[in-house]
């Protein structure tokens, strides 16, 4: 077992290490917003775009952005970010020209996501990365000169006809795709269509082609074996000097790897690197979710703040490997004690939370943390020994009067699950106001 947590911790290592090595090989741009307060958050990468260092930048805040953005670009950023946090649009994408150390523009794809809010629905903390589009804004600009060495560029092109006909594409597109050049010419570019794109998302797309001549944006492309990958699309219409459409050229560019490494950073940013539980931001974003359900369907939930009895002797003793070992025993054990609907998320050492929506009051929790108990007291194997711990258990109940927030109900549990550790451990408290004191559950 212990053998296999430590093959476990080196492949996530190993993870983490490709994850660095692919962006800094695709050379992609990462950063971190905090809407509310400001503060941001850039890789190396993101500076060496427009020619800068992180050091040099500094102080880095979202007034960083701001400086650097042309004002134009800046004001279409602005429109696309309130129409993600109104919940519009799945994600924010934007180009932009942004400054360069040298005076000249460069164009960047700035794409993210918001990722939590705050109690009152407010945007919170948001995740994204940027892209250095430069070469293939100048391409977009030269299509209509540069479409006779279309076969040269390492993104896929097809040309088509005002009427959607394949006339053409280059050795790239049949290497994304894998329709060979006599497969699709003369068919009608609805072969390239996906069923992942409803009618809406192909109405936009023809609108902006009919009003401003091009389309840009993150499209499934189908493969010819019946796959599909995430693409980054341009359509340009191609006109002739009476400004009548002759036909489209489009750019087709593989962001596979992009997409890959935008959910390993979801990841990294949403769970316990050790145990692969939820970490503090995801159970925060789940319980503010929850008692806003449990408010409008007036039932009620509760938070469970655990703490380990002797987990402390077991890391003098054993080591911290072991420690490890423990706690991911422990971890897997309170997921199969729980429900399905319940999270149980790790705090960070031997601290954990358990979120217990939809119960009928303090009886209906009862027999969940009774499971709770038994599965952290019971014997657990460590290498060639066994070692046994209990846990101090802190409740508090939603709703209250007068309302609470998340961060109170956390509060609550905690100071409730302080009374269980001091009076014998082993047992639960239900949090009470200071005029009722807390009552004591043992174990069976």
């Amino acid at each position: 077992m212990l053998e296999s947590i430590k093959e476990s911790r080196a492949k996530r290592k190993i993870e983490s290490l490709r994850l660095e090595n692919t962006i800094t090989g695709t050379h992609t741009g990462t950063w971190e917003w905090n809407v509310n307060t400001g503060e941001t958050v850039f890789n190396e990468r993101w500076a060496e775009i427009v020619g800068y260092s992180l050091a040099e930048l500094a102080p880095i805040s979202i007034e960083t952005w701001n400086a650097l953005v042309h004002p134009d670009d800046l004001k279409k950023s602005a429109r696309l970010l309130e129409r993600h946090f109104l919940g519009e649009l799945p994600y924010y994408e934007c180009e932009a020209r942004m400054r360069h150390k040298n005076g000249h523009w460069v164009w960047v794809m700035d794409r993210g996501c918001l990722m939590t809010r705050t109690d009152d629905g407010q945007p919170l903390m948001m995740y994204g990365t940027h892209q250095d589009i430069t070469e293939r804004k100048e391409a977009e600009k030269q299509l209509s000169m540069a479409a006779g060495v279309f076969r040269h560029a390492r993104e896929g092109i097809l040309i088509t006809s005002a009427k959607g006909i394949i006339l053409d594409v280059n050795a790239a597109f049949t290497q994304l795709t894998g329709y060979a050049r006599q497969d699709v010419i003369h068919q009608n570019y609805q072969l390239l269509s996906s069923d992942r794109h409803g009618e809406l998302f192909m109405k936009t797309m023809l609108k902006a082609l009919h009003e401003e001549g091009v389309w840009s944006g993150e499209y499934w492309m189908p493969r010819q074996d019946g796959a599909v990958f995430p693409a980054l699309m341009t359509i340009a219409a191609v006109r002739n000097r009476a400004g009548e459409v002759e036909h489209y050229v489009t750019l087709v560019a593989d962001i596979s790897n992009l997409k890959q490494n935008e959910d390993k950073l979801r990841l990294i940013a949403h769970y316990d690197n050790l145990t692969g539980l939820p970490n503090r931001i995801l159970l925060t974003e789940r319980l503010r979710h929850a008692t806003l359900v449990a408010r409008r369907r007036k039932e009620e939930l509760a938070v469970v703040f655990m703490d380990l009895d002797g987990f402390k002797e077991v890391n003098d003793t054993c080591g911290h490997a072991a420690g490890d070992q423990l706690l991911t025993i422990l971890a897997d054990r309170m997921k199969y004690a729980l429900r399905e609907c319940d999270t149980v998320a790790r705090l960070g050492g031997d601290e954990f939370v358990v979120l217990l929506p939809d119960l009928s009051g303090k009886d209906g929790c009862r027999q969940v943390l009774d499971r709770l108990l038994a599965a952290v007291s019971a014997p657990a194997c460590l290498g060639e020994g066994q070692v046994q711990v209990s846990a101090s258990i802190g409740v508090s109940i939603y709703p209250q009067q007068p309302d609470v927030d998340a961060d109170t109900l956390l509060r609550q549990a905690d100071m409730a699950m302080y009374q269980a550790k001091q009076n014998g451990k082993n047992q639960y408290y239900f949090f009470q106001p200071v005029s009722a004191p807390m009552m004591p559950v043992l174990p069976g």
